[in-house]
């Protein structure tokens, strides 16, 4: 293996040259060859996603009303990482599903109204929050969007039948982000 620590022309140069690899530390290498390379389902998976997020990211750099939402953030990050572009950012969005992190049952006076606060996050924006209430054999009883209140308070949905959240029903809370990408908890509500 070749090292060339001292040369001026390739000291900030990474990359494939033709048969060569350079990488940054001045280390030259031949290119592998990952022709008889078996990929595993977890792996083809990752592959159909990440493809995936690049063709969401190039929607983004061609909707100008789409693009524009990722600007704002794109200044936050660029603190962080300087060459971050909104390329890259929309691909970052894509690839990390919103989180929820936390869901409080807040019930008023003799339980007449219940209100669900639900705490989400995302790389850039919680685009919207669903709470659903099912029985236990997964019917739907009620279901609706919840309001933000404001980024620190996260969202909030007024249950209309406070009645439907017995101990064998159960509460779904979906959040989505900008991509459209979906994380969903399922929330037993007798436990608050």
């Amino acid at each position: 293996m070749a090292r060339n620590n001292g040369n001026i022309l390739t000291h900030s140069y990474s990359g494939k040259l033709g048969t060569v690899v350079l990488q940054k530390d001045g280390v030259m290498r031949s290119l592998p060859d990952v022709s008889k390379r078996v990929l595993s389902g977890e792996q083809i998976k990752h592959l159909i996603r990440f493809k995936q997020a690049k063709e969401y990211a190039r929607r983004v750099l061609a909707d100008p009303l789409l693009r524009a939402q990722y600007e704002e953030p794109l200044r936050k990050w660029k603190r962080k990482k300087p060459n971050i572009g909104i390329y890259q950012l929309a691909i970052k969005d894509f690839m990390k599903p919103p989180k929820i992190t936390g869901v409080e049952i807040e019930r008023g006076p003799r339980g007449r109204e219940v209100t669900l606060i639900i705490q989400a996050t995302d790389v850039i924006m919680v685009a919207g929050v669903s709470v659903c209430i099912l029985s236990s054999s997964g019917k739907i009883l009620e279901q609706g969007e919840a309001t933000e209140r404001n980024p620190q308070f996260g969202f909030q949905y007024l249950v209309k039948d406070p009645s439907l959240l017995k101990k064998d029903s159960i509460l779904r809370v979906s959040v989505w982000d900008m991509p459209g990408i979906v994380t969903e908890r399922d929330v037993d509500p007798a436990l608050n």
